[in-house]
């Protein structure tokens, strides 16, 4: 993206014109035409440039992340978005991204990961693992500044949470699978195949494709014992969950699971596009 456009972006942002626009809603994700036509065309035409502003912004901030096997998870507020942006000409993107993540949810006593965990209580699917949750946060605040690694104590507890959650949402939705995971066959019929397949759509604003390749592509990879992965990267269930994997033990890791479990307890309904494919047709349509 050129500079000039991310200063311009930036600058818009800072100034507040960049407000939150439901670009990726269920609703719209379904048919983004037929919203398009029943806004106020005047109303929309005031807002065009600020809009294409935002959408490039958000595409280009997709871009970033994915690269850096991040995503922006639904209760996460849109200023992080432009936060993000800000990093463009860091030398380091990849340590200056997973330091944003890492302030973000431990600055004040990691009061935003604490209100993200709470906002899980109205998600039925969620009742039962509340207590497991909420003691995770707490160990997570607790021991920030002691000499324990935390991350090593907490990933496989939230790695399990994560793997019965997804068996629960299908379950609960009477969608079969048959492989455990990842099938290695064509039919794609393992349980994570059919859960990224369904294409939930997910509250707010959520980049659902990028987060969707963090979690097939390297967290639910494929694993033989003793055989390295073919996309290497330690957030991985299985290298992690059969004790393979020993250096798992790093924060931004433990924030990368809780940035699932805030996709989880935030899908709506199946069958919604891809971010990226309804970012092309509002821009289309902004002309």
């Amino acid at each position: 993206m050129p500079s000039k456009l991310v200063e311009l972006i930036l600058k818009e942002s800072k100034e507040g014109k960049l407000k939150s626009f439901p670009i990726s809603n269920s609703l719209l994700s379904k048919n983004i035409a037929s919203y398009a036509l029943s806004v106020d065309k005047d109303a929309l035409n005031k807002k065009t440039e600020h809009l294409k502003l935002q959408v490039l912004g958000h595409k280009y901030v997709d871009a970033l992340l994915r690269k850096h096997k991040w995503f922006v998870s639904p209760s996460m507020p849109e200023t992080f978005v432009w936060n993000i942006l800000r990093l463009k000409k860091r030398k380091n993107l990849t340590w200056a991204i997973s330091q944003l993540y890492i302030l973000f949810f431990t600055r004040k006593r990691c009061v935003q990961l604490s209100l993200m965990v709470e906002s899980w209580n109205e998600n039925p699917l969620f009742k039962k693992r509340m207590p497991i949750l909420k003691d995770c946060v707490q160990v997570f605040r607790k021991m920030q500044k002691g000499k324990i690694n935390v991350s090593n104590v907490l990933l496989p507890t939230l790695f399990a949470q994560i793997d019965g959650l997804i068996s629960d949402l299908l379950v609960s939705k009477s969608i079969n699978w048959k492989a455990n995971y990842v099938s290695r066959g064509k039919n794609k019929d393992g349980r994570i195949d059919v859960f990224i397949n369904r294409k939930f759509a997910i509250r707010n604003i959520c980049r659902d494709d990028t987060a969707n390749e963090l979690i097939l592509k390297y967290f639910f990879q494929s694993s033989d014992f003793g055989k390295p992965l073919a996309k290497p990267f330690v957030f991985n269930r299985h290298k992690v969950m059969h004790g393979e994997s020993l250096t798992y033990g790093r924060l931004e890791n433990v924030i990368r699971a809780f940035l699932i479990l805030d996709l989880l307890a935030n899908i709506e309904g199946e069958g919604a596009k891809d971010k990226s494919e309804i970012d092309d047709e509002f821009l289309k349509i902004l002309g």
